[in-house]
């Protein structure tokens, strides 16, 4: 067994044994939504030169039968409101399945979920860049469950029994276990670009995560011509970017909920500091994944959203703000740019490649592929998004059902899986509070999955337990001191 599953198995037995059933409950969680956030490659148990499983769903599953342990132990109440608009979300999810199944779709669908070619394939065009597929029902139904079920159940159960101090410890224990992230990632920096051994994290990831695959097949990759590519515990530069964008968005929240409570510090001192952020953010550049200018540039928009407090503005000085913070971000985009040219010419390519491939889409013209580096990743994107969107507007409402295509674009993928109805059960259930009066950053959830989300590939991401998490965390600061936690009741007065 790989070690870090060895170390994580010691951290759940040791919380097992010292802490009471409340906290046992939250920090079970706490190092679930860690693993989920640091997205470690790897399996759980090795056989042979492979192995199976994954410590993340593993200790996901310990997570979920302990909670439902202390659900019935405890008799803790589920509010109506949240399994009413639970319900809702789940019957429009299977109504869009059962839709696929009677009245299969005989259009073109990407080629990556027909087990017919993927992405390299589609980007060459070879055997057709799309094909007819029908719904591979067992898989629907593992996501349907695996996904869909559990994760809902998950927020179902964190809704009905955290209070807002939980909260509180919950994003703090998530944000220090996420440091090793951090670590690890400056670790790699320093041994593969100062020292030239490219391979020997690979080596180590083989002893940590019991994974060298494509982590070690790809240890010797540069920037264009520049420094080595950085993969942490993942298996590419975009995921672990992913997880730096993830952890610094825990860390803004945590200095914004610690600035405007100072008292809180008395209870539970705070993890993680916010110059964290700054080895996160270099990282992310030198990771080597284009995804890193999304991600940061996001990331100084949700800065200003949540320390202005935009989601408190009156409409119309919203709207004056946005406008005054774009027009600077578009500002600073523009100095970056000149910047790369220079010194990231592998970056400056990528954007040069993204805006000649989406101008000829706009202009419905001819694309010529240049032969820079990452350019069929580039073209992958904005093809798929647009091959998807034309589909997904065949059947927009119900869409054409869970897991049966996906493209870089979370709105457009969680569109094609559940529709328009599907996302607007899925926003209403998200956003139940868990007790009267409690909000949530409507902010944040646009950018994260109709912003941020645009040119990104993360499959299910509305799904994703570490997303739900991260969106529930919004109503600890979004509440601000009208709520005050009365800790015999576990409820705000």
């Amino acid at each position: 067994m790989p070690i870090c599953n060895v170390i994580v198995i010691l951290i759940v037995l040791r919380i097992l044994i010292k802490d009471d059933k409340k906290n046992i409950f939250v920090k079970l969680w706490s190092l679930t939504i860690a693993l989920a956030l640091i997205h470690p490659q790897g399996y759980l148990i090795g056989v042979g030169e492979n192995g199976f499983g994954s410590v993340s769903k593993f200790l996901g599953g310990v997570s979920f039968l302990y909670s439902i342990y202390y659900i019935y132990s405890r008799n803790i109440h589920i509010s109506f409101t949240l399994m009413k608009n639970l319900n809702v979300y789940i019957w429009v999810v299977i109504v869009g399945i059962l839709i696929e199944l009677i009245y299969p779709y005989d259009g073109l669908l990407l080629p990556l979920q027909s087990g017919k070619g993927g992405w390299d394939e589609y980007v060459l065009g070879l055997g057709g860049n799309k094909v007819v597929v029908n719904m591979d029902i067992m898989y629907t139904l593992t996501l349907l469950v695996g996904h869909i079920l559990y994760s809902c159940a998950c927020l179902v159960m964190i809704k009905s029994i955290c209070t807002r101090l939980d909260l509180i410890l919950m994003i703090n224990k998530v944000s220090e276990w996420i440091k090793v992230v951090i670590i690890y990632g400056l670790l790699e920096l320093i041994i593969k670009n100062f020292f030239g051994f490219t391979d020997f994290m690979s080596r180590i990831n083989d002893v940590l995560l019991g994974k060298g695959g494509n982590i070690a097949e790809n240890a010797s990759e540069r920037i264009g011509d520049g420094l080595y590519t950085l993969r942490g515990m993942t298996s590419e530069p975009s995921h672990m970017v992913t997880s730096l964008f993830l952890f610094s968005i825990c860390v803004i929240m945590l200095n914004k909920i610690y600035n405007d409570n100072p008292k809180i510090q008395e209870i539970i001192p705070k993890s993680v500091s916010d110059k964290w952020l700054f080895p996160a953010i270099i990282l992310a550049i030198f990771s080597g994944g284009f995804s890193a200018i999304l991600c940061i540039g996001t990331l100084l928009i949700i800065y200003f959203i949540i320390k202005k407090e935009f989601s408190l503005l009156p409409i119309n000085v919203l709207a004056k703000r946005i406008i005054v913070l774009l027009m600077s971000f578009f500002i600073l985009c523009a100095l970056i740019y000149s910047v790369m040219m220079d010194f990231f010419p592998y970056f400056y390519n990528r954007l040069e490649d993204a805006w000649t491939i989406g101008s000829s889409l706009i202009a419905n013209e001819p694309v010529l592929l240049s032969g820079h580096s990452g350019v069929g990743s580039t073209y992958a994107r904005f093809f798929s998004i647009y091959d998807l969107g034309m589909s997904v507007a065949d059947r927009p409402l119900f869409g054409l059902g869970l897991g049966l295509q996906w493209c870089h674009d979370i709105l457009i993928s969680m569109l094609s899986d559940i529709g328009v109805f599907g996302v607007i059960a899925w926003w209403r259930f998200v956003k139940t509070p868990r007790y009267s009066g409690v909000r949530y950053d409507s902010l944040i959830i646009l950018m994260l999955f109709f912003i941020w989300g645009l040119p990104y590939g993360l499959h299910g991401a509305y799904s994703r337990l570490e997303f739900l998490f991260i969106i529930e965390a919004t109503s600890i600061y979004m509440n601000g001191d009208n709520y005050v936690e009365n800790l015999n009741n576990n409820s705000y007065i």
